[in-house]
């Protein structure tokens, strides 16, 4: 038991401070945000899950985004759902002039990175 409670930890805090991915974040529009707890919602062509701003690691752009924030962000329903956890999310707008976002070219596979790995106690 202690030693999946190291695990946790130690994850955790790497993943918290995990390098920004280069080529991810070239494009200059790229937002990257930790976020928490996503929820699991319904989908159509995209899926709409509620995330929580824990840290802003790189954000060019005009919109703020303060750690305890509740916003939504989306991404295909025929990519992977939302990690569970503290996670890394690459996001862009979800169309020009638009102040909605998505992740990274619309897939989780692509855009969601440095997950910390959720341990359930016995």
């Amino acid at each position: 038991m202690m030693n999946m409670f190291l695990l946790l930890l130690a994850s955790t805090a790497w993943a918290a401070e995990a390098p920004v991915d280069p080529v991810l974040s070239a494009r200059s529009d790229v937002i990257v945000i930790r976020v928490s707890s996503a929820t699991a919602v319904a989908c159509d062509k995209y899926c709409w899950p509620t995330v929580t701003v824990v840290k802003v690691i790189r954000n060019q752009s005009k919109q703020v985004f303060a750690k305890g924030r509740k916003m939504k962000i989306a991404h295909l329903s025929s990519s992977h759902a939302l990690p569970s956890g503290e996670f890394t999310v690459y996001l862009e707008k979800y169309g020009k002039g638009s102040n909605l976002l998505k992740v990274l070219g619309g897939k989780t596979e692509i855009g969601v990175k440095d997950a910390a790995p959720v341990v359930v106690p016995r």
